[in-house]
């Protein structure tokens, strides 16, 4: 039998309120008011106004993880249509908070350039090990086997896709290597 859970909520339409009727925690104040406004015209010009409710974060042992959890929000959500840059945003937060929140914002930033950076290393790496792929099989097989690359780019498996590369090295005949994709 399926269990189906018997609860009630409550949908509350944010744009109804005006922004000083919107109460709370600053935490809370600040999250009600960025989605809210996440996908409106006028977010950029509200955006500092949000973040200077959040001084007092940075006091808590939690702000850290409060102002982390707001930067990838915002850097995911609102992305490139309204941010540009993530050092747009950083330097918003840096201008909006007290000092020991501006170096916390400092910190969270190195923390996501030093991710941004490792990330785009892992798909550089995958990139170079689909072209020396697609490369060998064609050298050792003929392009007839080049059809299964759509299937190769679906692998996103560096060790799985490195495996591959040493396979077609060493393969006899192209099943060897098809075995391989194919699991």
């Amino acid at each position: 039998m399926l269990y189906v859970p018997d609860f009630e909520y409550i949908l509350v339409d944010l744009i109804r309120y005006p922004d000083d009727e919107i109460r709370g925690t600053p935490l809370s104040r600040v999250v009600m008011l960025i989605f809210k406004y996440i996908h409106a015209p006028e977010f950029m010009e509200k955006l500092p106004g949000m973040l200077s409710l959040m001084w007092e974060l940075p006091k808590l042992d939690s702000g850290l993880q409060y102002l982390e959890m707001i930067i990838r929000y915002l850097l995911t959500t609102a992305g490139d249509k309204i941010i540009t840059t993530t050092d747009e945003i950083i330097t918003m937060m840096k201008d909006n908070l007290p000092a020991e929140g501006g170096d916390l914002v400092m910190t969270i930033a190195d923390e996501l350039r030093k991710e941004g950076y490792e990330q785009g290393i892992q798909i550089g790496i995958r990139e170079g090990l689909l072209d020396t792929i697609e490369f060998g099989l064609s050298l050792r097989f003929g392009d007839d086997v080049l059809k299964f690359m759509p299937k190769i780019h679906d692998i996103n498996d560096i060790k799985r896709l490195r495996n591959i590369k040493d396979v077609i090295k060493k393969a006899r005949d192209f099943s060897e290597v098809k075995g391989m994709i194919e699991n």
